[in-house]
């Protein structure tokens, strides 16, 4: 019985593939579970958390997730108006964003923001409430470049995976090959057949 053998350098590419498609998906925004605390103060009458996913910010889609609590108990807000302004190295608002909760998930504020350019940059976080009316705080964030441009990724892991496609049919087709050489020569070199009576 013949033992299928994979070629090192398939098993190599295969696992480079695997790893590449990895780090290409994570620069997309997840829930809450995943976020990273950059900040936790008081502003007014509330005490403010924000986290944001990936842990490293970098050009493309972030999501922010905002915790409010009143600052004098540690009762949640949870019906609170919040919004997310990002202000870039000059001063001036580029992107605002309304962060919701969910009846599932009170307690969190979810926003998504899309930073098209890396830099240091300020998320100011606005909170209104009925009970314990407007504050707001200042969070500096400092956006990076993006390792890898989605494009980029995509194109990697497409050639990857055209690459392992041909280097498996040449593979397979090499053993075939192989296979009927060796049964071909055992024909010619075989015992001889039988000859018919005359």
């Amino acid at each position: 019985m013949a033992v299928f053998r994979l070629p090192i350098w398939m098993g190599s590419l295969a696992v480079a593939l695997a790893v590449v498609g990895a780090a290409a998906d994570t620069g997309r925004a997840h829930a809450n579970g995943g976020v990273v605390e950059i900040f936790r103060g008081t502003g007014g009458a509330y005490e403010i958390a924000l986290g944001v996913l990936p842990e490293e910010a970098a050009v493309g889609a972030v999501h922010f997730a905002v915790t409010v609590s009143n600052a004098e108990t540690p009762q949640p807000v949870t019906d609170a108006e919040v919004v997310l302004v990002a202000v870039d190295e000059s001063g001036r608002p580029e992107y605002q964003a309304r962060a919701l909760n969910t009846p599932d998930e009170p307690l969190y504020y979810d926003a998504n923001i899309t930073f098209e350019s890396a830099g240091s940059w300020t998320i100011r976080v606005d909170v209104n409430s009925p009970g314990l009316g407007r504050a707001s705080v200042d969070v500096p964030l400092e956006v990076r470049d993006p390792l890898l441009t989605p494009g980029t990724s995509g194109t990697l892991l497409f050639v990857g995976t055209i690459a392992v496609l041909v280097g498996g049919g040449l593979f397979v087709w090499r053993s075939s090959t192989r296979a009927l050489r060796k049964r071909g020569a055992a024909r010619v070199g075989g015992p001889a057949a039988p000859k018919s009576p005359p």
